[in-house]
């Protein structure tokens, strides 16, 4: 899945081989997400709920795609996102690792 926040953050990073890198992710992703009003009025739900807005962006993005999962190195959107009723399970991609090998 990729998105148009995705797109944002990834605009934004500052070593331009990594950039390209992942800008490579977007061509092999099968789901593209772009915004619209229903995404950006449930990412402003998420935000108050507590997430700051480019995580809220990301799991509403997520929730459009039926993700089942989200994974991140960043444990405090994982922390605050696990205080929100979502659709899928959010996690550091250790975490998720080893939850599916204890399986």
């Amino acid at each position: 899945m990729w998105s148009a926040v995705l797109a944002f953050e990834n605009a934004q990073y500052p070593l331009v081989d990594r950039r390209t890198e992942i800008g490579r992710w977007a061509q092999r992703a099968v789901i593209n997400i772009a915004i619209n009003e229903q995404i950006a009025a449930r990412a402003q739900v998420l935000t108050q709920a507590g997430l700051g807005p480019l995580d809220a962006a990301h799991l509403t993005c997520a929730e459009a795609a039926a993700c089942d999962c989200l994974l991140t190195c960043d444990d405090v959107m994982v922390r605050r996102a696990q205080r929100v009723a979502l659709p899928l399970h959010v996690s550091n991609p250790m975490t998720y690792i080893e939850e599916q090998t204890d399986d």
